[in-house]
């Protein structure tokens, strides 16, 4: 047996045994046929609730709201789709008493109220309470339990293209006390982040787009009663994208956004930076990702060991194509960078995924969510997005010693896999044969699909009669994916290796 049968043999043992780890995972989960992008996940002992905002109700792409729960194996325990409207918020989610509380704007009615929508473990709604407001299209940035009832952060549009940021305060109830305007109202400004810091207040990032219509990026200190008690922009040059923040343990802050540089080349002048900043903006250090870093960097936490993680999105040039991938990274509050991870989920053709929220776990491992592929289809130009969550190590792997690259074969399906097909040899160098396990209809149309590991399609096959003999010979060598489906919309995945 030659070397290239070696490696293809252990990289396909090696694919069969990360599909099978126990402690990490890759998994998508569809809301009622929507276009599904996970934005936040936070673990509840054994449970982990993802909360999707979804473009649905097509043609309108109303941004619907789901919630998917999973355990801390990805075993799928419940979906529910919600008859809230989310418009242009991403953080709505907090579990309060083992109670789950979605915040979202119910765009069915002509008053846009907020909606507060309660649900139990179970997935049950128990509450869904309308707060009428006179508020000028808000978005929910976050929704916060404070002493005595709740906290949003809010933005409302001034004028067209214009926001600005507000807290809202709701008693108990969910009623309106009082909104509190926290940001200047001659800009434009995107909230990213708000953190609670108790009895000192409340310190918020974001962007602001000024009159001129370039973009700056700030962080702003507020008081308990709303008052802005210092604001400090962040050192241009300034782009175009989300400002997060996170606060280190001397107390500093960590800042990340995007920059110009124009020493690139232009379609790539955007590279993330991320910074240690006093509270009066000095730069204590700043790191900026060159080459295989992050396109987005949508949210960084402080580890419990202290380090810093991060995830976002990142584009991997293959050559032919850019690829779209989960970037994660972690780094010492000192700004030394540990290591940097692009992980991908291919599955059939052109993979679309990303990051946008991550927590850690208590044996220090790392849940992700975002977006990828729906793969139920093999017509990519109708194939819409669905939540993506991912567990890896501390270290950003699903498996021992993985790669700056990371491609994961998922370990379950969009929808329930058939068991009617096998093929055979699962090895060859000319030839293989798709066999029934038991007996197929002749009439019965099927479709097979042929995939590259990196998820390039080779062949697309109309077949009505089995057995049927799929030529290889011109395949390189490699591990390929061979999809049946049927015209009702069953699969069944088969793997081979071309030697």
């Amino acid at each position: 047996m030659n070397l290239l049968r070696i490696y293809i043999i252990i990289g396909f043992i090696h694919i069969c045994i990360v599909a099978q780890g126990q402690n990490s995972f890759s998994k998508s989960f569809d809301i009622d046929d929507h276009t599904d992008n996970g934005v936040k996940v936070i673990q509840l002992d054994t449970l982990l609730i993802t909360h999707s905002i979804s473009r649905c109700n097509y043609p309108l792409n109303d941004g619907c709201t789901g919630i998917v729960c999973t355990n801390l194996s990805g075993e799928l325990k419940w979906i529910r789709d919600l008859d809230t409207i989310s418009a242009n918020g991403n953080d709505g989610l907090i579990i309060y008493d083992d109670i789950i509380y979605v915040g979202a704007i119910d765009i069915g009615t002509p008053t846009r109220p907020i909606r507060i929508t309660s649900l139990d473990l179970e997935g049950d709604v128990l509450e869904s309470i309308s707060i009428e407001n006179d508020l000028n299209i808000p978005a929910i940035r976050s929704i916060l339990k404070i002493e005595n009832g709740w906290l949003l952060n809010i933005t409302e549009e001034l004028s067209e293209n214009h926001r600005f940021a507000s807290l809202l305060w709701l008693d108990e109830g969910f009623n309106i006390i009082q909104k509190k305007t926290y940001s200047d109202l001659t800009y434009h400004f995107w909230v990213q982040e708000l953190i609670d810091l108790g009895d000192d207040g409340f310190v918020a990032s974001g962007t602001y787009r000024t009159p001129e219509w370039s973009q700056e990026h700030s962080v702003i200190k507020i008081d308990v009663n709303g008052n802005v008690e210092w604001t400090f922009r962040l050192p241009p040059p300034y782009a175009n994208g989300p400002t997060n923040l996170a606060i280190a343990d001397d107390g500093n802050f960590i800042v990340s956004y995007p920059l110009y540089d124009f020493t690139i080349f232009p379609d790539y002048d955007r590279p993330y930076t991320i910074q240690k900043m006093t509270t009066d903006g000095e730069v204590l250090w700043r790191h900026i990702f060159y080459n295989l870093g992050p396109q987005t960097i949508a949210e960084f936490i402080i580890a419990e060991n202290g380090d810093i993680v991060g995830v976002g999105s990142d584009h991997v040039d293959n050559g032919q194509i850019f690829e779209i991938h989960g970037f994660l990274f972690r780094m010492t509050q000192d700004g030394e960078l540990l290591w940097k991870k692009a992980i991908a989920d291919y599955r059939y053709g052109f993979p679309y995924n990303a990051f946008n929220n991550l927590t850690e776990l208590e044996n220090e491992d790392l849940v992700m969510t975002g977006s990828i592929l729906d793969t139920s289809t093999i017509n990519l130009s109708q194939e819409p997005l669905n939540t993506w969550l991912l567990r890896t190590d501390a270290n950003g792997c699903i498996y021992e010693a993985c790669e700056d690259i990371t491609q994961v074969v998922p370990t379950r399906n969009l929808s329930e896999q058939l068991d009617l097909f096998e093929i055979w040899p699962t090895v060859s160098t000319d030839e293989v044969e798709i066999v029934p396990r038991g007996e197929v209809v002749s009439s019965s149309r099927w479709n097979i699909s042929v995939a590259s590991l990196a998820g390039q399609p080779l062949q697309n096959i109309p077949v009505n009669r089995f057995p049927y003999t799929l030529s290889v010979t011109d395949y390189p060598a490699g591990i390929y994916f061979v999809r049946l489906k049927s015209k009702a919309g069953e699969f069944q995945v088969l793997k081979m290796v071309k030697m």
